[in-house]
């Protein structure tokens, strides 16, 4: 015997587990619903009452509420759906259920334990995938088809998979995707006409895809790789690949700079690490990247990241601007990547915030050229010596307000500087401002 513990609102409930035959839980409302073979039990969290329904004689293979868009998979060694109240768009109580032993499917109301209907299947359930916004249930079933229903379990049509019994559904506003391991058909969402294009080729282990909505462009993960694909007809031209293992997609968009230049924008969770990958849509071989950090100690780890995507994608990085939030450090850059061209490094405010300045190795790593600061209060609060391993050619401060300057800044080497400020009334010359080439 065994005991699951829950804490909700500082309160703890105790559930008992018998016989290791505990099979799934949710959170539905103000009820925590779990399973026990044949046996569904709903408890109000806060009047404690415990209501039981027995549904025949076999065990209950499925149990997805339908109040927000859910995913159920026969392989699931874990439960990687979070059925809890956080993701639900409505109070709605309705459950599905699955009895693949005698091939029945159910509605429940939660709120009440009791079978608002069912159905006779001559087929078991793989896979359910719940459209909450559209009120319909994917089933995929182990005869090479995924079948339609609403919520009162009326069969509304079927669509082919493109294998027998490992198919997984995906679907947005435009597209059903029926994803095989090594194989994707493609469906119009709301006419179910198969779309011409599929993938059939190329691919062993795919587990997610993902439409970019834009010219048959879509993200795409293995098991140990992700992919940009844009497909035409049976085609698939690879934009962007890299390996990476079991990777979890939080958001994959595609979003403009203030050139009006798109990029592919991926966001995601490794089992090692965070992901964030900036593509360009039509990619260039020199390319700029914009970070905008709260963490200062994370610049270097990013531009190698950074320097990392750009490879995949047959780029270089040949800038790295850092908007940085007010009363900011300005910290050294580290171990970045060689390439065939010096990047150059900028730093600057959103609002004319103080940066502060008090170390004149920030930039001395070898793969950085130049280095510009605008749009700052800058704050030198100590002797700064820069370019002591003569990396930097350019130093350019513009629109940029020393302030609180008891110190000096030494240039060793550099072939050109300037330093301009943002009213023409307050102009003045370098050595002033005690910038003193060396």
């Amino acid at each position: 015997m065994s005991y699951l513990i829950f804490s909700i609102k500082s309160q703890y409930l105790l559930i008992i587990r018998q016989n290791n035959n505990f099979q799934q839980i949710l959170i539905q409302n103000n009820n925590i619903i779990y399973t026990f073979g044949n046996l569904i039990t709903s408890i109000n969290i806060n009047t404690r009452q415990n209501n039981q329904l027995k549904l025949d004689n076999t065990n209950i293979t499925y149990m997805v509420k339908l109040s927000s868009n859910q995913t159920k998979q026969l392989d699931d060694i874990y439960e990687n759906i979070n059925q809890s109240n956080y993701n639900d768009n409505t109070n709605e109580s309705l459950i599905f259920i699955v009895k693949n032993e005698e091939q029945t499917i159910y509605i429940i109301d939660a709120s009440q334990l009791i079978v608002i209907n069912f159905a006779k299947l001559d087929y078991q359930i793989i896979n359910v995938v719940v459209d909450w916004k559209r009120r319909i249930i994917f089933c995929v079933s182990n005869i090479s088809f995924t079948f339609i229903y609403d919520f009162g379990l009326k069969l509304l049509s079927q669509i082919k998979n493109p294998c027998l019994v490992s198919a997984r559904i995906f679907f947005d506003d435009q597209l059903i995707i029926s994803v095989c391991p090594n194989s994707v058909y493609f469906y119009n969402s709301l006419t179910l006409v198969k779309q011409e294009y599929q993938i059939n080729t190329g691919f062993t282990s795919i587990e997610y895809i993902k439409s970019f909505n834009s010219q048959n462009t879509f993200i795409l993960l293995e098991q140990y790789s992700i992919y940009i694909v844009q497909i035409q007809q049976s085609n698939v031209q690879i934009l962007f690949q890299k390996n990476k293992q079991r990777i979890y997609i939080q958001s994959a968009s595609i979003i403009f700079d203030e050139n009006n230049q798109k990029y592919f924008q991926i966001e995601g969770i490794s089992w090692t690490d965070i992901i964030y990958y900036l593509i360009p849509y039509q990619p260039q071989n020199i390319c700029t990247y914009n970070l905008g950090l709260e963490n200062q100690n994370m610049n270097s780890y990013q531009i190698q990241k950074i320097q990392q995507n750009a490879k995949f994608s047959n780029q270089i990085v040949a800038q790295v601007q850092i908007q940085l939030q007010n009363n900011t450090q300005i910290t050294k850059f580290m171990d970045l990547q060689q390439q065939d061209i010096k990047i150059q490094v900028v730093f600057y405010t959103y609002n004319y915030n103080t940066l502060i300045w008090n170390d004149g190795s920030i930039v001395d790593d070898p793969n950085i050229s130049q280095l510009v600061i605008h749009d700052a209060l800058l704050n030198v609060t100590d002797k700064i010596i820069l370019n002591q391993n003569n990396n930097i050619e350019e130093l350019l401060l513009y629109n940029v307000v020393l302030i609180g300057i008891q110190n000096q800044i030494f240039l060793e080497n550099i072939q050109k500087s300037n330093y301009i400020q943002k009213y023409q009334h307050k102009l003045c010359q370098l050595k002033q401002l005690n910038i003193i080439p060396i």
